[in-house]
């Protein structure tokens, strides 16, 4: 066994907790970036903005402000991200129970919402608020994490099982 082998072992009994604390980071570096401009560190906090540029449109009309600078996601965005982590504590909480199986509902629930509010703002029908935007990526990302989670799970324990089966319990 080499340590490739412990390393995807180990991700396979951790990876909420790395996928998780990898949507957490995401938005928190998005909230940083002004932060850190407000502080001073304008180098950094642009560093960050540009980054989060190829993902975002980061419409200033769209976007959140602390103490004068723009978060770098749009409000929608800082949802979704929002929402992935969110929906993600809430399934290892629940130790996989909090799930969605029915994708009818996960589309009428979950995305339904996020794409009619873009949708109408993108043609011209109205002028979507923050509190939409907000709520319907949040909705978004909780949703899309209650259905991906559990098919995670279950190839992470696939995989656990193949090593284990390999390399012994544990990994012995």
């Amino acid at each position: 066994m080499i340590g490739a082998d412990r390393a995807i072992y180990w991700m396979t009994r951790h990876w909420a907790f790395v996928f998780n604390g990898l949507f957490l980071t995401i938005v928190g570096l998005a909230v940083a970036s002004p932060l850190l401009r407000a502080a001073g560190m304008d180098g950094l906090g642009q560093l960050i903005f540009r980054a989060y540029r190829v993902t975002c449109h980061q419409l200033p009309e769209r976007s959140f402000f602390i103490d004068g600078h723009q978060v770098a996601f749009c409000q929608r965005d800082v949802g979704v991200q929002l929402g992935l982590f969110l929906g993600g504590v809430a399934y290892a909480a629940s130790s996989g129970r909090v799930r969605l199986r029915n994708l009818a509902v996960y589309a009428l629930i979950f995305v339904m919402p996020v794409a009619l509010d873009g949708f109408t703002q993108l043609v011209g029908l109205r002028s979507s608020v923050w509190p939409l935007r907000l709520g319907t990526g949040l909705l978004f990302g909780i949703g899309t994490t209650l259905v991906a989670y559990p098919h995670f799970d279950k190839a992470m324990q696939d995989t656990r099982r193949e090593l284990e089966e390999r390399f012994g319990p544990g990994l012995a």
